[in-house]
């Protein structure tokens, strides 16, 4: 079973050091877009802890996935929560949206605080390739009650993973893509799920016994259509 993560999520910060990956955000000309199944209402029942990030007023459309992992805490993708030249995006205008499905939500959830992020959004404010370090955490203004947050895990190397997200091209419902194989490189997952836009900052999923546990983030894609994710050390 993964082990749960408190409102602290000490432990998060820890990816932002040892995530080597590329920008999904920056490579567009590498997206991977495999048809994948999508979740039925039904379904969509049992994962309501992962939402759409929204980023409120931006002139186009700009989401990510995310996920609960303590009652006030969201883990998503650093480059999620950056402007393309590196500014952070107001607190303000991110906006947590777990269990969206066709227009409707389990919670909506504020942003009070971005951990993690600093380092990647150097890097880009420089123009230089961003600081393999693409992860972050939020602190919501209010704990969001009545979904279980997700738990977290080391990645067993034996099992499969499993993406879950909001993709680009079908943005209202959560896209299931896996279970695939994988390799370890480093302290990054080279996966062989389908990704595109959108996806970025889900979680990466593994069924260790009979629970479901977040053992990485969907960070980057290449040409080949590997999607490359930092994971929990």
């Amino acid at each position: 079973m993964g082990t749960a993560v408190t409102a602290g999520h000490r432990g998060f910060l820890r990816w932002v050091w040892l995530a080597l990956v590329l920008c999904l955000a920056l490579l567009g000309s590498a997206l991977w877009a495999q048809d994948v199944p999508m979740l039925s209402a039904e379904d969509h029942g049992d994962w309501q802890a992962i939402g759409r990030l929204n980023v409120a007023g931006y002139n186009k459309r700009r989401t990510c996935t995310a996920a609960l992992i303590a009652p006030d805490t969201v883990l998503t993708a650093a480059h999620c929560v950056v402007f393309p030249d590196g500014r952070p995006i107001p607190e303000r205008l991110l906006r947590f949206v777990p269990g969206w499905f066709r227009g409707d939500y389990a919670a909506l959830g504020l942003v009070t605080k971005v951990t993690g992020a600093d380092a990647f959004a150097e890097g880009l404010s420089r123009g230089q390739t961003p600081i393999p370090r693409d992860t972050a955490v939020l602190t919501l203004t209010d704990p969001i009650e009545g979904i279980p947050p997700l738990t977290t895990s080391d990645v067993k190397t034996s099992l499969p993973v499993r993406i879950l997200g909001y993709r680009h091209d079908r943005p209202h419902a959560l896209s299931d893509s896996g279970p695939c194989p994988f390799q370890m490189t480093q302290d990054v997952l080279v996966m062989q799920c389908p990704a595109t836009f959108g996806n970025s900052g889900g979680p990466v999923l593994q069924r260790q016994g009979s629970d479901w546990t977040v053992v990485g983030v969907v960070s980057a894609i290449d040409g080949k259509g590997t999607t490359f994710a930092p994971v929990v050390p």
